[in-house]
This record gives C-alpha cells, structure tokens and sequence, in this order.
C-alpha cells in the first residue's frame, strides 16, 4: 500500500501550566480527538481558554469548542461533499454562542461580572485539522500553530498568517464576529502527501527561543518518531514534549496530531 493510502490514527497531550498551578487555575486548554476504525478519517481539535481575568470562565468555552467542533467536523465527514470548512466554523461558532448562553443560564453570573457581555467569560480560540483518504481540512481562529509535514519531511504552516495577531491579544470565538478572524486550508495530498500534521495551542512556542523555526523542528521530529516507532512511540513522548514548556513558559500547553499510522 502506498504511503499516501496508509490508514490515519491520532495523538494527544495537554497539561497545566506552572504560572497557573502558582494561581490556583484550572487547564484552561481542551482537546479532542477521533479517527475511524479503519483510518479512512481523522479529526484533532484543540481550544486555548484566554488566561486574562476577564475570561473567567474560559475552560469552559475551550471545552465546548473542542465538543462542538468535533461533533460539526464528524457530520461533515458523514456527508456526500468534502468538508467545507468554512460551513464547518459557521456552524460551530453558532452553537458556541447558543451553548455558552445555555451555561449563563444554568449558571448566572453575578451583577459585578461580565460587563463586556455574556460571552466574553467564556473567551477561546480554536484550531483543528480532519483528513481524509485524499483531503486535509484546517481551521482556525486565534493564535496557536498548525503544521504539516510531507512525506519528504519538510514542515510547513499550511494556512495563512493572521495579521491581527500581536504576541499579546488574539481572535476568540468570544468576539462579535469570528468568521471575520477565520483562516482554512485544504489540501489535495493525491499532490501533495503528508505523514503528519499537527494543531497546539500557543504555550509550546512561548517556550522556545527559537521563535522563527521551532515549529518545523517539533514537526519533523514527530514525523521521525512515528515512521520509526509509529503512533505508539508519538504517544509516549507528547507528555514529555508539552510538560517541559508548560514548566518554562508558564502557560497551558496543549498538542494533538494525526499521522499515516
């Protein structure tokens, strides 16, 4: 079987971060991960809660955005069409936006809080990556990186830079409109084969000082691992790869990837 049919399988890891262990936080990342039975899909998904006072309630939101995306990206893979991600976003930044107002409901804030609005709390981005036999679908909204790897090893970032992003405030599903703050890719891999590609939140690049080049290196180490040790040896060395700079940089750190397994 050629390299590009191989079945797809998944891999994950997430931990708190050492400043909000000192703060009494809560992870405030989510993940979540799916792939069929017989490899023809696979879906990973993560969410960044933002660490600012204002996003108090912003573990929740991540948690509801990984659910709600996962659930939207599996019925789209359902489907007879190949995943629009756009539709996809739409979709679950809709339902975000209706669960969120559900969890205010159930759980009313005080009078002193939330006065930029119901949703603000709740604040988070998203990243998640689905593939196919012949597809890869992205999408993402807010900061956090998403690579890929071709089957010759070479790292990419295969959607576009988001111009608003600054190093300090990011796009949120919590905004007025972010499909306005929305970036996809789909690839082709019948032209352009990938082994592997993965989503993480940003606390694994406030770590490292190589800023410019440190994703293409964690890619093309994990693409190593798993041809040499498969999806076993990948899921036993995520926990290392985001515990260390959870420790150093302080915040949440979150990875899931898909891979030729």
């Amino acid at each position: 079987m050629g390299e590009s049919n191989a079945g797809w399988g998944v891999a994950s890891a997430t931990t708190i971060g050492s400043f909000h262990v000192r703060e009494h936080l809560p992870n405030q990342d989510s993940v979540r991960t799916w792939a069929a039975g017989d490899g023809t899909a696979a879906i990973v998904v993560v969410a960044d809660g933002h660490g600012h006072h204002a996003h108090f309630r912003s573990d929740v939101g991540a948690d509801l955005a990984t659910a709600l995306t996962l659930d939207a990206l599996q019925t789209a893979l359902r489907g007879t069409e190949p995943i629009d991600p756009v539709e996809v976003a739409v979709d679950v930044a809709t339902a975000w936006r209706r669960a969120v107002l559900e969890h205010v409901e159930a759980h009313p804030f005080r009078s002193d809080e939330a006065p930029r609005g119901p949703l603000v709390p709740y604040g988070t981005t998203l990243l998640a990556v689905a593939t196919t036999p012949d597809l890869l679908v992205a999408l993402q909204i807010g900061d956090g990186d998403t690579v890929a790897v071709r089957t010759s090893g070479e790292a990419w970032r295969p959607l576009p830079e988001d111009p608003s992003l600054d190093g300090v405030l990011t796009a949120s599903l919590c905004q007025h409109d972010p499909i306005s703050s929305l970036r996809t890719a789909t690839l082709d891999l019948r032209k352009d084969p990938i082994s592997l590609a993965y989503v993480c939140t940003d606390g694994l690049g406030k770590a490292r000082t190589d800023s410019q080049t440190w994703w293409s290196e964690v890619g093309r180490e994990l693409a190593v691992t798993a041809r040499d040790g498969g999806l076993s040896a990948i899921r036993a060395r995520l926990p290392r790869d985001v515990r260390g700079p959870a420790q150093v940089g302080g915040d949440d750190t979150t990875l899931a990837l898909v891979a030729r397994a």
